[in-house]
C-alpha cells in the first residue's frame, strides 16, 4: 500500500523521537551513546553470531571455532602455548576413568575457573571411546561424529597444535 508524504514524514517524525527519548533515558542513566565505531564493532559481531547460527551441525561450528583458534594465534605475537577454546590436544595418561587416555580433539569452553574444559573429541577419538570394552560411563550413539567430554582437568590436557599451525 503506497504512503503518502504526509505519513512517511509523520513515521520518520515519531522514530526521531523515539531516538530521542532513548538518548535521554540514556542520558539520564549516566549512559553515553557507544561512538560509531562500537556500533560497526556490535554490527560485526552481529553478522558473525548470523553466520554461526547458520552453521548446519557441532561438527561445522567446531571447524570454524579451530580455524578462528588458529588465526587468533598466528596474530598473537606472544604465542604463548595457552589453552583456550579452539586448540587442539590430547588428554593424558593422568586422567580418570583411563578409558579417556590418549584421546585427542578440541577444547572448548572452560568452567568459571578455567580449571577444567569442554572437550570434543575426534572422530576417531570418538570412535575409539564408542567401542571400549571398558567404558560403562560415556555411552555414545551409533550416529554420532564427534563427543563432548564435560568438566576434563586442565592438568590432563595437552595441546598438540603449535601456535603457527595453519
Amino acid at each position: 500500500m503506497p504512503q503518502d508524504s504526509h505519513t512517511a514524514a509523520r513515521q520518520t517524525s515519531h522514530s526521531t523521537e523515539v531516538t530521542s527519548k532513548v538518548a535521554d533515558i540514556d542520558h539520564a542513566a549516566g549512559r553515553q551513546t557507544p561512538p560509531k565505531s562500537r556500533r560497526n564493532d556490535s554490527r560485526k559481531k552481529r553478522h558473525s553470531h548470523a553466520f554461526i547460527d547458520d552453521l548446519p551441525d557441532v561438527v561445522s561450528v567446531a571447524v570454524v571455532q579451530e580455524a578462528a583458534t588458529h588465526r587468533l594465534l598466528q596474530r598473537d605475537p606472544n604465542q604463548h602455548p595457552a589453552i583456550i577454546p579452539g586448540r587442539t590436544g590430547g588428554i593424558t595418561t593422568t586422567i580418570h576413568p583411563a578409558c579417556l587416555r590418549l584421546l585427542t580433539g578440541t577444547v572448548q569452553q572452560p568452567n568459571r575457573t578455567q580449571s577444567s574444559f569442554d572437550f570434543l573429541l575426534d572422530e576417531t577419538s570418538t570412535e575409539q571411546l564408542r567401542r571400549d570394552p571398558s567404558n560403562t560411563r560415556f555411552p555414545i550413539p551409533d550416529h554420532q561424529k564427534r563427543y563432548r567430554l564435560a568438566k576434563v582437568p586442565a592438568t590432563c590436557i595437552e595441546l598438540t597444535d603449535t601456535p603457527g599451525d595453519s
